[in-house]
């Protein structure tokens, strides 16, 4: 399986690459956030608009300002080569996969299981907050209220990842200033995904 990663250059298989995505409202090449798994077979590269951040709405799902393109997993995997403007990060980091069982009444205290995890991960005298750069599956922490989307089927959306902004403030990815933004997979439709930003 490929592995969780946020900023450098996506990875695309060879003989099918994708175009690289560019906003519906300004028409400017998107920068590439994040690259997750679906499954074995499949990756979800996370694109959004930050050619003048702010002025487009990357908050709204269906706006155009975020890209959610899932390509196949394959043996002959490339890195894509961006075009010009704000399409990279400063900087890139991994991401690793930890299960946290959470005990009934931290989760009374902490309202959703991601907030009560990110929370016990904080408590180290080395740890941080920060570090935590999401969550995979399981119900969003919504900031201001449920979005979930719908997708072009007409069903609901499942949460394939909620994303912070990242462990360093030079290398972080642009969620408004302390947001998160909400990676959604369609189980009905293999090539269906959508993101949205909350703060």
């Amino acid at each position: 399986m490929v592995a969780i990663r946020f900023g450098a250059r996506p990875l695309v298989p060879v003989t099918s690459p994708p175009s690289w995505p560019t906003c519906s409202e300004c028409n400017a090449a998107m920068q590439f956030v994040a690259q997750l798994p679906v499954d074995e077979e499949r990756l979800v590269l996370v694109f959004m608009c930050q050619r003048d951040p702010g002025m487009c709405d990357n908050w709204d799902v269906n706006a155009g300002a975020n890209a959610v393109v899932i390509v196949p997993t394959t043996s002959d995997m490339v890195p894509l080569d961006p075009p010009a403007g704000e399409t990279m990060l400063d900087g890139d980091w991994g991401g690793t996969e930890v299960e946290v069982d959470i005990p009934a009444a931290e989760l009374e205290e902490c309202q959703t299981e991601y907030a009560a995890a990110r929370g016990r991960h904080g408590e180290g005298e080395d740890a941080s907050t920060r570090d935590v750069v999401g969550m995979l599956g399981g119900p969003p922490s919504w900031i201001q209220g449920d979005e979930t989307p719908s997708c072009d089927c007409g069903k609901p959306m499942q949460l394939l990842a909620q994303l912070e902004q990242g462990p360093d403030s030079r290398t972080e990815i642009n969620f408004c200033g302390g947001g998160c933004g909400y990676v959604f997979t369609c189980d009905h439709c293999p090539t269906a995904g959508k993101m949205l930003i909350q703060r």
